[in-house]
């Protein structure tokens, strides 16, 4: 028992070790850019990638709960002084000084928006890491919710296992509803897909300088099948939390396995 607690002991201190070696990094509370940012699922997200980092023990976090802080409004310039100089442009016709930093590409027009290179107001990220004793801020945007076209490739999986099943009986397919034939006195079943969508655009920023270092877009698609036979009815096609919760979970899982593994290609920071 005492070799095996000492194993234990030696493993977590190699676990440790290694993330002390990185960069000191803090999780912000991730922000929707959906219709649906009142069902909260930013901070639902937010709370399975912190809990998926601590649990990798690959980084080096200088807090362990996400912190709250609206990076992307809190970015943007001054709105009052905003206003006054566009008003005083319209007047005048000289756009000079609302458009002061014409060509700056390095500077985002929104968090949402944001790609690798460009910066975030420095003003608001150092503080941030300071606060925290963090040299770099793991943010994320939800920008798809719901159903639609951009969760279709998640759908392809499944479409080619229904697909499969059915060439067996020479029956045509459609995506989504599946007609089978030769079954007995099962004439026909029908199979009715549906599902919830999660899409999720995660960054990484350097807390002194604004500036993003990574970025990379997930999706996470929670799905379920009804089945309608002669006897009877099996499975569900009303959306419900539960599916959103997978999708939830399927990205939270993607976000922190394509961290760990860029993180250990030296890719991350």
């Amino acid at each position: 028992m005492r070799r095996i607690f000492l194993m234990l002991a030696a493993t977590l201190m190699m676990w440790s070790t290694a993330a002390a070696g990185n960069p000191s990094c803090a999780l912000l509370t991730f922000d929707d850019d959906t219709r649906f940012d009142q069902v909260q699922t930013a901070g639902a997200l937010s709370q399975m990638v912190m809990g998926r980092l601590t649990n990798s023990k690959a980084f080096n976090l200088s807090v362990f709960a996400p912190i709250d802080a609206e990076i992307g409004s809190a970015s943007l310039e001054n709105q009052t002084r905003g206003y006054e100089k566009m008003k005083k442009a319209m007047v005048d016709g000289n756009f000079d000084e609302v458009f002061e930093e014409v060509g700056d590409v390095h500077k985002v027009q929104s968090i949402a928006t944001a790609q690798v290179g460009q910066c975030i107001n420095p003003e608001i990220t150092s503080e941030l890491g300071e606060d925290n004793d963090a040299e770099y801020l793991i943010h994320g945007t939800i920008i798809n919710l719901g159903v639609g076209n951009w969760m279709k490739e998640d759908y392809s999986a499944m479409s080619r296992a229904i697909n499969m099943a059915s060439s067996f009986t020479g029956m045509p397919t459609a995506a989504g509803a599946v007609s089978v034939s030769g079954l007995g006195s099962l004439s026909s079943i029908d199979v009715k897909k549906s599902g919830i969508g999660v899409q999720c655009d995660v960054r990484v920023i350097k807390a002194s300088t604004g500036e993003i270092v990574w970025l990379k877009r997930f999706t996470g698609v929670g799905t379920q099948k009804m089945i309608q036979t002669a006897i009877g009815q099996f499975g569900r096609d009303k959306l419900n939390d539960a599916l959103r919760t997978k999708a939830l979970e399927q990205v939270a899982d993607k976000i922190v396995g394509a961290m760990v593994a860029d993180l250990k290609a030296q890719k991350l920071f």
